[in-house]
């Protein structure tokens, strides 16, 4: 929400990260991830300067985004100093709840409210429109996977309602959020995601409930509900409008007729698909290594029908980067992603890492994975903090894995 202050705090990871680097160096220099990155950086650099020199006019557009994604690769700094610390992880995921919460309602203007709910604009509360309702879903999933962390204990229930009642609002928000940014995509992600982690953590957790769990989940569980039923029913008029506004293009589209699918902005999906045609011939000339990180713009604007260049990208993450730094890059890619998710599953198999966040982050990475498909901000800030907290946490146990510890001392 404020990248200024984000990049700093950053920079004190990487400066504590240097000055600890005697100690951590013997570590790194043997991890796969490590060296995986290396090369990955080499090879944008390699690969953008090709494109440079290829097509010297879009120099400074490789420039930008080489260096916008090599900063994906600072991940390494964010999982040294979570120090696989439960305590630490979960401090961190709170703050940065919360803090996109506060600044969410400080940017949201009241009088345009109604116009919201009856789904006539869209917002993102000063950020781009659909990337806020995924960062949104990804505050629903977590607090409604981590709920019995944050309702605490039935012991004292003045307390235990006072913490009921914040997290409902916090969910009521957040699911408002998902809600008003009017995304289809992230919409799509969420219900695919949610259901069968929220099964899975239930059927996991239920038989070793003792009496006073099943209070908490009673209340928790039917507070929610009734949230989530007053929250669809009052925006019921925006679901049936966002539905709506596509179902010619859908049936142009089950039709198979492609030359009747609209270009103009009104119509997202008949955008989408010609873009998609578009980057996929793109990459069909180069499909090894692409065209260069910074490539994609200049192809649009340059190559694509006058209708598309108003778009600066292709909208499906999975076709940028295959346009941008072909199959090569792309292998990359699903090189760190598995060493994450085998991270992850190690973690949980041997206890270091509790259920409820192991599913929380399982449902970050497979909502991305959807979400890509509709939308690109790969070399976005926003996208870039996001991925350094998640992939610093779901790797900060492969750094730390010689001595886990699972709260402050």
């Amino acid at each position: 929400m404020i990248p200024s202050l984000a990049y700093a705090g950053i920079l004190f990871m990487v400066i504590g990260f240097i000055g600890s680097m005697p100690s951590i160096w013997p570590i790194i220099r043997r991890d796969r991830l490590f060296q995986l990155l290396c090369g990955f950086g080499i090879y944008l650099v390699i690969l953008a300067g090709w494109a440079t020199w290829r097509f010297p006019e879009t120099a400074a557009l490789q420039l930008k985004d080489t260096w916008s994604l090599i900063q994906l690769l600072l991940l390494l700094t964010a999982a040294w100093w979570l120090g696989a610390k439960e305590s630490r992880i979960t401090t961190v995921l709170l703050l940065a709840m919360l803090g996109f919460i506060v600044k969410s309602l400080y940017i949201l203007d009241v009088t345009q409210w109604h116009a919201i709910v009856q789904g006539q604009m869209r917002v993102g509360l000063g950020m781009n429109i659909v990337p806020f309702g995924l960062y949104c879903a990804t505050g629903v999933v977590g607090l409604v996977l981590m709920a019995s962390r944050f309702w605490g204990n039935t012991h004292r229930p003045g307390q235990f309602g006072l913490r009921v009642l914040v997290w409902a609002l916090c969910l009521g928000l957040l699911i408002e959020g998902v809600i008003v940014s009017q995304s289809r995509t992230t919409w799509l992600a969420l219900a695919l995601v949610l259901p069968p982690l929220l099964v899975w953590h239930l059927y996991k957790t239920l038989r070793q409930f003792h009496l006073q769990h099943y209070k908490r989940l009673i209340v928790g569980g039917l507070t929610a509900a009734g949230l989530v039923t007053a929250i669809l029913v009052v925006n019921l008029d925006t679901f049936k409008q966002r539905f709506m506004d596509e179902r010619s293009t859908i049936n142009t589209l089950l039709d198979g007729d492609f030359s009747n699918i609209p270009y103009h902005s009104e119509s997202s999906i008949g955008v989408r698909i010609h873009l998609y045609r578009h980057g996929f011939n793109k990459w069909k000339e180069r499909p090894l290594f692409g065209w260069g990180p910074g490539s994609s713009k200049w192809l649009i604007k340059k190559q694509a029908r006058k209708e598309l260049r108003q778009w600066p990208h292709l909208h499906n993450t999975y076709i940028e980067v295959l346009v941008r730094i072909g199959i090569v890059g792309a292998l990359f890619f699903v090189g760190i992603l598995w060493l994450l998710l085998r991270t992850l599953h190690r973690a949980h198999q041997s206890g270091r890492l509790s259920t409820d966040i192991y599913l929380f982050l399982l449902g970050v990475f497979a909502m991305s994975l959807i979400w890509n498909v509709g939308e690109f901000r790969l070399v976005h800030a926003d996208w870039q903090f996001y991925w350094l907290l998640f992939g610093g946490i779901a790797y900060t146990y492969a750094l730390h894995n010689r001595h886990p510890q699972t709260s402050e001392h």
